[in-house]
C-alpha cells in the first residue's frame, strides 16, 4: 500500500568560482516554490481527489525542497491510480510546452511524444497543460530562476528515483518563460476640459501635475511650455477651480499573455493649452460650448474587456470513472 509520494525539486547552485554551494536568494527561492506549489495544486485539482501536499525540510546537495503528496485517505486502488499518475509530476514541471499561442486552440505538448506516456496519462497531462495559469506559473518559476545568477540547473524526481528525474539547464529556462505582447492604444482628444488639482509649481520638473478628466483624478506630463513657463512667471495664477482647454494624448498599454489582457494605468500628456480659466462655466463661456455639450463630448471612462475564453469543456472520462 502506498500512502505518500515525495517530489523532489533539486537547485543546483555555482559561485562566481563555479564552486557548488547550498544556498540561494530567499525572496526567489521563495517565489520558485511558490509556482511550483500552484503548478501542483493545478495537478491535485484535474485528479479531483483527496490528496494534502506537505513540505519537508530541505536537504544540501545544492539546495533540495521537497514537497510529499500524502494520499493514506484513498482507497487502495485510488491509490494505486494516483501513485502511478504522480509519477509524471516531474515531466509536467520539465517540459517545454511548445509553441504559446491563443487563437482558440489549446495548448499541446510536444514532447510527451518522446515519453512514452501512456494515452491514459497523457489525457490528464493535457487537462493540466490547458488549465488557464498552468503556463503563467511555469514561466514565472523559470523566469525566477533565470534570475538567479548562481543556479545552473534545476531537476525534478518521484522518491529521487533516477528514472524519474527530469533536469534542465539553465541555457534552456528561456524556453519556459513567455513573452508578453505589448500594445498602445493611443487617443487624442483635441478639447479636453481639464481641472487642474495641483500643479508642479517647483524648480524640479520630474514629478507630474495632478487633474481631474472625466471624473476621475489623472497624472498628467504637462508639455506645453509656454504654458508652464506662464505659471512658473505667475503670469497664470491657478487657483480652486482652475480648468484648462487642452490638447490631450491618452496613451492606455495593454499587456497580452496566454489570452489574458491586462490594462495598464494609462498616461496623459498635455500636448497644447489652448485655452484656461478659474472656473469651468467660465471657460465654457469663453468658448461657446453648452453645457450639454461639453457632457455629450466627454469621452467613455470604462474600456470595454475582453473574456478570457480559456475554459476546458470536454467531457473526457476521468481515469476514477
Amino acid at each position: 500500500m502506498i500512502e505518500e509520494m515525495k517530489l523532489y525539486a533539486h537547485y543546483y547552485l555555482q559561485d562566481e568560482d563555479e564552486n557548488n554551494i547550498h544556498s540561494m536568494n530567499a525572496f526567489i527561492h521563495q517565489k520558485c516554490s511558490y509556482n511550483i506549489l500552484e503548478i501542483i495544486r493545478i495537478f491535485i485539482d484535474v485528479l479531483d481527489q483527496n490528496i494534502d501536499i506537505e513540505a519537508e525540510a530541505l536537504e544540501e546537495g545544492g539546495l533540495e525542497e521537497i514537497f510529499k503528496f500524502c494520499f493514506s485517505k484513498l482507497s487502495l486502488p485510488e491509490q494505486k491510480i494516483v501513485a502511478r499518475i504522480i509519477v509524471y509530476v516531474p515531466v509536467i514541471l520539465a517540459t517545454a510546452w511548445g509553441v504559446y499561442k491563443v487563437q482558440g486552440e489549446k495548448f499541446k505538448a510536444q514532447n510527451l511524444k518522446q515519453q512514452n506516456i501512456p494515452q491514459d496519462i497523457h489525457t490528464l497531462i493535457d487537462k493540466v497543460v490547458n488549465h488557464p495559469k498552468f503556463l503563467i506559473y511555469l514561466s514565472n518559476l523559470y523566469e525566477n530562476l533565470n534570475s538567479e545568477n548562481r543556479s545552473y540547473q534545476i531537476s525534478f524526481s518521484i522518491d529521487n528515483d533516477p528514472k524519474t528525474t527530469v533536469s534542465i539547464n539553465k541555457s534552456s529556462y528561456i524556453d519556459f518563460i513567455l513573452t508578453k505582447e505589448i500594445e498602445e492604444d493611443i487617443s487624442t482628444f483635441n478639447d479636453a476640459i481639464i481641472e487642474i488639482v495641483m500643479p508642479n509649481l517647483t524648480i524640479e520638473k520630474s514629478y507630474k501635475w495632478k487633474g481631474k478628466f472625466t471624473g476621475e483624478y489623472v497624472d498628467l506630463r504637462m508639455q506645453d511650455k509656454k504654458f508652464c513657463a506662464k505659471v512658473d512667471n505667475r503670469d497664470i495664477v491657478i487657483e480652486h477651480g482652475f480648468h484648462i482647454l487642452c490638447v490631450l494624448q491618452k496613451t492606455q498599454r495593454i499587456e497580452i499573455s496566454l489570452g489574458n489582457i491586462n490594462y495598464k494605468t494609462p498616461t496623459y500628456e498635455v500636448i497644447e493649452v489652448k485655452d484656461f480659466d478659474n472656473s469651468l462655466d467660465g471657460l465654457l463661456n469663453k468658448n461657446n460650448i453648452s453645457k450639454e455639450e461639453f457632457l455629450k463630448n466627454q469621452p467613455v471612462k470604462e474600456l470595454s474587456k475582453l473574456k478570457n475564453k480559456g475554459e476546458n469543456n470536454d467531457d473526457t472520462p476521468s481515469l476514477f470513472d
